[in-house]
This record gives structure tokens, C-alpha cells and sequence, in this order.
């Protein structure tokens, strides 16, 4: 698929198009990922994939940077069990809200081995507590760029999301940049929209596999959480 003479060699015998078709015939109709509109186009005239949704873009302006009456935000402890333990409980609540969608798993040992142990970059992962309980609420993992900050995933029950994001956009302030950005399945977009999230298109899709006309391809449209933590490249 790299080599020069192969390289966009889009055919019924080319490379993509054979790995592609070989792991849908053994593997089943499962997986995602995130073609831009050229790539989705290609696949779907080649009969591999099908669009089960799109990614949308969202954008927040940092908020106020003082002190939350019901919040407060640390640095996830890396090497705390009690934090490990944490992550777990979250990921299970997570879990449950969404148990009528599709979603990775998201517990201690997925962020662990996804952030804490990238080879490249660095991320900050934030957990989010009740001030005066100390129970979590949530974490999110946050990438720091020279203008921006982006929100790449979040483990929470979605009853607190707006609870983690205002403390999100308020870190993002006092780190002094001036926008928050993050992806979102676009099915999933309107629970950012209630979080003040300008919500905008993306040239990328949700595919899903078609080479086996399998029935059970269907069960994914529009049911997919997805953020940009979910892909390979960010």
C-alpha cells in the first residue's frame, strides 16, 4: 500500500481494497474510521464501505477562570490506584448512558495505554470532583496546542457532562488560550450544544463495512460515540 508502484492503486485487485474486503469476510461488518470525503467516496464506489454517521466540529470560548462553588478540577494521578479506581467507576456510568449506542471502552487500562503511554505526544488529563464530596464526576483528556486546546475524549455520566466542560473551557483559560475544540459524532452533538458548544460540519465520516451486505452493519448508524481520542492521528 506504500510502495510507489502500488501507491493509489484503487482496483478490485489492489492492496486496500483486498485487505479491506479479506478483514470484513473474517472478522464481520465491525469497525469505524474517519475518511475524509475523497477517501468515503472511493470506498463506497468500490463497494466497501457505507456512511453510518458524520463527525462534527465544536468550539468553545474559554470561561471565567475563578473558583467553581461545585467543581474543582486536579491532574489525574497516573500512578494512584485510588484514581485507576475512579476512571473504572466513571467508564461504568459512561457506559450505562450509553448502552443504547456504540461506544470503545473507555477504563483505566484503555486511557492508560491510549494517553498516558503515547510515544509522541503529550496529553493532560483532567478529573473533575464534587468540591465538597471529593466524588468524581469525571475526567477529560485535554492537548495543548500554541492557540488552542483540544478536547479529545471524556469519561462521565453524561448528567454531569455540562459540570466537566465549563471546568474544561475554565482550565483552557487559565492556561491562556483562547479556544477550546474538540470532534463529536454528530449524532451525539446536541448534548455539546446544551453546553454551549458551537457546533460546525467536518469533512469526515463514520463508515461502516458493506463488502458483506451483513445486516447487523445497520445497528451503527447514528448510534456511535466518537471523539477525536478515537482516532489514530490526533
Amino acid at each position: 500500500m506504500v510502495h510507489p508502484k502500488e501507491r493509489g492503486v484503487m482496483t478490485r485487485q489492489g492492496p486496500f481494497l483486498l485487505t479491506a474486503a479479506t478483514s470484513a469476510e473474517i472478522y464481520g461488518p465491525f469497525g469505524f474510521g474517519f475518511p475524509n470525503l475523497r477517501a468515503m467516496q472511493v470506498a463506497e464506489k468500490m463497494g466497501l464501505y457505507s456512511e453510518v454517521g458524520k463527525m462534527a466540529s465544536l468550539h468553545w470560548k474559554p470561561s471565567a477562570p475563578g473558583y467553581r462553588v461545585r467543581t474543582r478540577a486536579r491532574a489525574l494521578k497516573q500512578d494512584d490506584v485510588a484514581d485507576h479506581k475512579r476512571v473504572n467507576a466513571l467508564w461504568e456510568a459512561m457506559a450505562h448512558d450509553l448502552r443504547n449506542d456504540v461506544v470503545g471502552v473507555r477504563d483505566w487500562q484503555y486511557i492508560e495505554s491510549r494517553y498516558c503511554r503515547h510515544p509522541h505526544h503529550r496529553y493532560e488529563i483532567l478529573l473533575v470532583t464534587e468540591r465538597f464530596t471529593g466524588r468524581a464526576i469525571g475526567i477529560a483528556v485535554l492537548r495543548r496546542f500554541i492557540d488552542y486546546c483540544e478536547l479529545l475524549d471524556l469519561v462521565l455520566p453524561l448528567a454531569k457532562l455540562s459540570l466537566v466542560i465549563d471546568q474544561v473551557r475554565r482550565v483552557t483559560g487559565v492556561w491562556g488560550l483562547p479556544t477550546l475544540y474538540g470532534w463529536v459524532a454528530k449524532n451525539q452533538a446536541h448534548r455539546f450544544a446544551q453546553c454551549e458548544a458551537e457546533v460546525g460540519e467536518l469533512n469526515v465520516s463514520i463508515p461502516t463495512s458493506s463488502w458483506t451486505h451483513d445486516i447487523r452493519a445497520d445497528i451503527f448508524k447514528e448510534r456511535w460515540w466518537l471523539m477525536s481520542g478515537d482516532t489514530d492521528f490526533r
